[in-house]
């Protein structure tokens, strides 16, 4: 028998961590790869859709040119919509036409006094905003020009409407979106934004009593809508519709303030958490004096098996806490709100723009305590509640032991 050798030779192959490295590496360049072609893509896309945005601002100004002076004005309904949609090169863009009367001071009899100028709207303003939407974001852009009356300068028929959006505290609010709608049909005559001094300007108007009805809105702000008097509405409120006089400029005020947030928790005097606790709230902003009328109308409310009762996006102001008699609330007497408004046991404030923390404090009453009512019945009629005595003193003391 013939028994042959083979030489088996070593050859060289690729280990499994090489082929591992070498998969890692692979799969890096073709996301990477990917990643970039996306990128490029979307920036591609943005770069083709911003370019069709300005056509469409172009589009809509030459539309704006061949419109007679006095017609240049953007309502919902009218020939120039202040929002439309446009589709172009597959992609949906939203138009908004706002136009402004501006004012130049050069033209001023005196130059010393602004209001010697009895028609400050010399030009018209004109602001159009093309947006979409890319990627889940929205884009935009913006232009603006200014338009020219023909001939010499002529007084207008109405008036100005002149509106200051400001906080509680007296701070303009900047960038406040404000409505002006036809308050008998709620025709959308207006949209724009307030300036850096929290004011919108809008001479031209017609003239009317509380004709005007003021819409603003602003992301994290308590929202304010403009009312009509009594008896139309059922209360006198407090912010009215707008009104303008002929020839002159008819000033409107609205308090305008960051969104109210609350946590409020029912707890015993130690602060241990008493679940399932009915209660009533009413408050926030006042919209009417006869009453008053709270935005915040009463409502009842119980707190979770944790003790607590969360709100947000409400208005700040002031607010009643009432401990209602119920099943849930029989083992318990109720004391008082902390931290409360001034020493009212029953008031809390919501701070505007902030998450307010409240404890509604509850006395368990299967617990040794006394719990003692300061009040004034000096002159007080039998068929009325005594009056509650604050501040006051009170010393407690045992005779039999001699302590306090």
């Amino acid at each position: 028998m013939v028994i042959r050798e083979m030489e088996i030779k070593n050859k060289k192959g690729f280990t499994l961590v090489e082929a591992l490295i070498f998969s890692l590496i692979v799969v890096i360049v073709v996301v990477t790869f990917y990643r970039t072609f996306a990128s490029g893509a979307n920036v591609l896309r943005d770069a083709k859709a911003r370019i069709s945005a300005s056509q469409v601002a172009n589009e809509q100004f030459e539309i704006l040119r061949n419109v007679a002076y006095e017609n240049l004005e953007s309502t919902e309904d009218g020939p120039i919509k202040n929002n439309k949609t446009i589709d172009r090169s597959s992609v949906s863009f939203n138009v908004v036409t706002n136009i402004t009367y501006s004012n130049d001071d050069y033209d001023n009899p005196d130059q010393n006094d602004p209001s010697s100028d009895l028609k400050d709207g010399d030009y018209k303003h004109v602001e159009v905003i093309v947006s979409w939407l890319s990627g889940g974001e929205t884009k935009k852009i913006t232009m603006y020009s200014h338009i020219a009356p023909p001939g010499t300068e002529e007084l207008y028929n109405g008036g100005i409407l002149s509106i200051n959006i400001i906080s509680s505290a007296g701070i303009p609010v900047e960038g406040a979106r404000v409505e002006i709608r036809d308050a008998d049909t709620d025709a959308l005559l207006h949209t724009t934004d307030t300036l850096d001094n929290g004011k919108v300007y809008l001479p031209g108007y017609a003239i009317g009593n509380n004709k005007y009805k003021i819409i603003v809105r602003k992301n994290g702000y308590y929202p304010v809508d403009t009312m009509p008097p009594y008896p139309v509405n059922s209360y006198e409120p407090i912010d009215l519709h707008g009104s303008v006089t002929l020839a002159g400029i008819s000033s409107k005020t609205i308090y305008f303030d960051l969104a109210a947030s609350l946590q409020l928790r029912t707890v015993d005097p130690l602060g241990n958490s008493i679940g399932n606790i009915d209660f009533s709230l009413e408050g926030g902003r006042i919209l009417g004096n006869t009453g008053p009328v709270y935005s915040y109308v009463k409502t009842n409310h119980s707190s979770d098996a944790a003790g607590s009762f969360i709100f947000s996006d409400e208005s700040f102001g002031e607010y009643t806490f009432e401990y209602l008699t119920s099943t849930n609330n029989d083992g318990y007497k109720f004391w008082k709100v902390e931290p409360s408004f001034g020493l009212k046991s029953t008031i809390f404030t919501a701070n505007p723009g902030v998450v307010t923390d409240v404890n509604a404090i509850l006395v368990p009453k299967d617990t040794p305590a006394l719990f003692l009512r300061v009040v004034d019945y000096t002159d007080i009629p039998a068929t009325m509640p005594p009056t509650p005595i604050s501040d006051a003193t009170v010393t407690v003391e045992n005779e039999s032991l001699s302590y306090e």
